[in-house]
């Protein structure tokens, strides 16, 4: 197992904008032998973003990583794979995100709307506005609730 006095400061630092990465269309996963792999959490999706691994360019005195990502542009939706200049990583990064927000904003014949509004209606009625909500546990009360919520859900 890796652990952080593995890798250069240099790449720590590049990295430390990821680490506590969240949001509602992606899920970061063990990333196994890269530095970092999310994934699109829409299921039967390929769509994701990996930083493979990274390696000093003497030539430049910098550091440079391998990223892979699905989709590569709004005109292709393969895969691309290519070696970056580690300060473009939040923007490589930002801009694969947005792809991801123009695929699920951009109506289609394959879109399903009545799954869109029991999504709306469940995320009008439970939405979580806490800024801790990213670094602390629900408590014990709210835990409670969002019980309560699920079985008279279930139930319905």
């Amino acid at each position: 197992m890796r652990t952080k006095k593995d890798l250069p400061l240099a790449i720590l630092k590049a990295l430390k904008p990821f680490v506590n990465l969240k949001g509602d269309k992606f899920e970061v996963i063990a990333p196994e032998d890269a530095l970092l792999h999310v994934v699109d959490k829409e299921p039967d999706s390929n769509f994701q973003f990996v930083i493979e691994k990274y390696q000093y360019d003497s030539s430049n005195s910098r550091f440079a990583c391998l990223i892979t990502k699905c989709p590569k542009s709004s005109n292709d939706n393969g895969i691309q794979k290519n070696w970056i200049n580690i300060t473009s990583l939040t923007d490589e990064f930002n801009g694969w995100l947005k792809l991801l927000e123009e695929y699920d904003t951009t109506p289609s014949f394959f879109d399903d709307p009545i799954l869109k509004a029991f999504q709306e209606e469940y995320y009008s009625e439970f939405e979580i506005i806490d800024d801790e909500a990213e670094t602390k546990p629900l408590n014990t009360k709210q835990i409670l609730f969002l019980r309560d919520y699920l079985e008279e859900l279930d139930k319905k």
